[in-house]
């Protein structure tokens, strides 16, 4: 995921692009620049757990989505998204005031934490 700084405009359309591309989405996706970095490999496992930093004690992972590709043997920002979008977890109409996904932050090899941000 890249470092670059978006302009406004850039932004917006990029924001635009993904809500049609994540209608469903309970939260607002700001962890990529533009949509060719969704099908960009980002993890090279069949499977990885990813927690939700929005809760205190991240130790126990209470409330994670296990991401699993079953076409591939590595897992893309889509596949990530997705699998959260899909996820009770985020059915539950989570009312927190961190509701931008911002990165993800890796724990080990098949652990990582969505970092969300107001």
């Amino acid at each position: 995921m890249s470092t670059n700084i978006l302009t406004f405009e850039e932004y917006q359309k990029l924001s635009n692009e993904l809500d049609k591309e994540f209608p469903n989405s309970p939260f607002i996706i700001n962890c990529i620049e533009n949509l060719d970095e969704l099908n960009k490999v980002y993890f090279n496992s069949e499977y990885i757990f990813i927690g939700d930093s929005r809760y205190e004690n991240k130790d126990t992972w209470n409330s994670y989505v296990k991401v699993q590709n079953y076409y591939n043997n590595f897992i893309t920002v889509r596949d990530i998204i997705q699998s959260m979008i899909d996820s009770e977890h985020y059915k539950n109409n989570i009312t927190h005031p961190q509701n931008v996904l911002e990165e993800f932050h890796k724990i080990n090899d098949l652990q990582y934490i969505a970092i969300f941000e107001e």
